[in-house]
């Protein structure tokens, strides 16, 4: 997904520790399993931290042009919960065979991670609309977790 937030939680000031995580995900469609839980580990250095790529790396911060934004970030001690809306231009032809051009919003999404210094775990539901202005939305709910096991091996 498509969203970054440093992880310095600013109540309790929980920071996220460098070291090798384990950090993995599902997701389900419409109540079915559509991708089983898979796992990897990688190391997350201090600097990997400060830059928010870590420890959820799909969640990277939202750059200029890409049709996404996310608001009603909220930090509540260690949860951190948000939403986010994207949208795209298409182009279609109108009855009277005119082209039209317009933005259509593609995602709707909301979503929490729970975060201690070695561990978190969250929960993603997003709507995507695959099929331009006639408004499809395909529902999905995604689940993240992860943990920090050991040190960088060097």
């Amino acid at each position: 997904m498509l969203f970054y937030t440093p992880f310095l939680m600013a109540e309790e000031q929980i920071t996220v520790k460098p070291g090798m995580w384990q950090i993995g995900s599902s997701m389900e469609m419409k109540g079915r399993v559509m991708m089983p839980f898979q796992s990897k580990t990688e190391c997350y250095t201090l600097e990997d931290i400060r830059n928010g790529r870590m420890p959820l790396p799909w969640l990277n911060h939202l750059k200029e042009g890409t049709g996404c934004k996310v608001f009603n970030e909220l930090r509540t001690g260690s949860v951190i919960s948000w939403k986010q809306e994207c949208e795209e231009e298409s182009s279609f032809i109108d009855e009277d065979g005119s082209m039209i051009i317009k933005r259509y919003p593609t995602l709707r999404a909301y979503g929490s991670i729970n975060y201690t210094s070695t561990s978190f775990e969250g929960s993603l539901h997003s709507e995507m609309n695959h099929s331009g202005p006639q408004a499809v939305w395909i529902t999905s709910v995604s689940h993240f977790k992860g943990r920090r096991i050991s040190s960088c091996r060097k």
